[in-house]
């Protein structure tokens, strides 16, 4: 873990400053030329004006002004003067430990255009476990990877032995451990999922959070137990009693929500049953797509019924997830489950063509299309380019609709080309054209 923030550390600091140089040390690397120094700290002094010194070991000194702009990442907004930092901003510039520099163009005055600070431990931290014991303004937690770890508490946080909690930690400068700046306790958690039950949308999502809670209340007892176990066996006296609350304070959280679940479960089962009669459900074949608005036209026995798709409604094409612009006239619709009032689908199923033959499907960008020999070929990220062949029966769609092969262009997104492996012949192709030069 260090070393991977050391370098995402090393990529930040090359690309924010835009040294250009080498970014070796100042000691060894620095000449009057080079603009960019990235050096240790030996120490720091700036008056409440921004003027002042960073000493740095192994170099001269490096002046900074009211116009030198700092960073330190992910603790405050990007360059600022000293006078727009905050106490705690100019803490850290102060009790850096390692910088890196860019001097104003005349190098000889050796003038901080900008200072960027390099933390020296990752400023941000989180951390789940079990309080385990309280000493003044300090708390010290076991956390599930059953390392312990000492953090700072501000005042006006409640915390108890026992308490299985989430922080999340600001290291600052000079500070030997981080400090506590949000926690989140099983309480708070209990609360999330009674609020989830509470606006649950019809019985099927009031049952899946129901699910989670239970996944959720497992998964912390056996966390709980394992840590239990481990304190036991290395004869941690102190964790095994705390340990002990926090099962028994999660195992009382868990009834109390089962029996506020019941509760609920009860309360509003009349008006699932209302909800349930608003939904109905066709089959049927698609005859016309509107990609604008969000609509598909499906004839059921001689009528026809246009229904709402937006980005609620489950496409499945098969069992494999789509989007509204991957159907096409012509699909047929095995299931649609819709809000009888609204018109707005909620499911569309459609069946997935039978395979008779070896079937490959492949995504790419169109390479070539040859209409006298109506193939098109599709360069792929992996592997040769393959040339399939369209036929009569070959379904060639774009943006929800059905188009021929002479509107496929060099170029096109290959969304899914399925084709027979023994006759190269396509069973279904679909293309986007790609966005215009300059947008994403």
């Amino acid at each position: 873990m260090k070393i991977m923030w050391t370098i995402l550390l090393a990529v930040v600091l090359l690309a924010g400053l835009v040294l250009g140089g080498s970014g070796a040390s100042a000691a060894e690397e620095e000449t009057e030329l080079c603009r960019g120094i990235f050096g240790t700290v030996a120490g720091v002094s700036i008056d409440d004006e921004g003027a002042g010194t960073i000493d740095l070991e192994g170099a001269l000194p490096v002046q900074v002004e009211a116009a030198t702009r700092y960073h330190v990442p992910t603790i405050v907004p990007p360059w600022q003067t000293w006078a727009g930092l905050s106490d705690d901003a100019r803490i850290l510039v102060q009790g850096s430990v390692r910088v890196s520099i860019l001097l104003t163009e005349d190098t000889s005055q050796r003038m901080a255009m900008k200072v960027m600070i390099v933390p020296q431990y990752p400023v941000r931290s989180h951390h789940v476990g079990v309080v385990i014991s309280i000493d003044g303004d300090t708390i010290t937690i076991l956390q599930h990877n059953e390392k312990e770890v000492t953090i700072f508490l501000p005042e006006g946080m409640d915390m108890a032995p026992g308490d299985v909690v989430t922080i999340i930690g600001q290291r600052l400068a000079g500070e030997p451990r981080p400090r506590a700046v949000a926690v989140h306790n099983i309480k708070q958690l209990a609360h999330r999922f009674q609020s989830h039950l509470n606006d649950a949308q019809g019985e099927a999502a009031f049952e899946h959070v129901s699910a989670l809670l239970d996944r959720a209340h497992n998964r912390h007892m056996e966390m709980l137990d394992r840590l239990k176990a481990r304190a036991e066996i290395q004869a941690n006296d102190r964790a095994v009693e705390a340990l002990g609350k926090a099962i028994q304070n999660a195992q009382r959280a868990y009834d109390n929500l089962v029996q506020r679940r019941t509760e609920i479960r009860d309360r509003i089962r009349d008006s699932w049953d209302e909800l349930r009669g608003r939904w109905a459900e066709i089959a049927g074949t698609i005859t016309e797509l509107n990609i604008e608005y969000g609509n598909v036209v499906v004839a059921v026995e001689g009528d026809e019924v246009t229904l709402g798709v937006s980005g609620a409604t489950r496409v499945l094409v098969g069992t494999s997830l789509s989007e509204l612009d991957g159907l096409a006239p012509g699909d047929f619709i095995s299931r649609a489950v819709y809000d009888a009032e609204t018109m707005e689908a909620a499911l569309i199923i459609v069946r997935a063509p039978a395979m008779t033959a070896e079937w490959q499907v492949i995504t790419g960008v169109v390479r070539e299309v040859n209409l006298e020999e109506q193939t098109v070929t599709i360069i792929r990220a992996v592997g040769d380019p393959v040339t399939i062949t369209i036929t009569g029966e070959t379904r060639t769609a774009m943006g929800g609709r059905i188009i021929t092969l002479g509107q496929v262009k060099d170029g096109y997104w290959v969304k899914q080309a399925v084709y027979a492996t023994d006759t190269m012949e396509a069973q279904s192709l679909l293309v986007t054209a790609p966005p215009p030069r300059g947008r994403s």
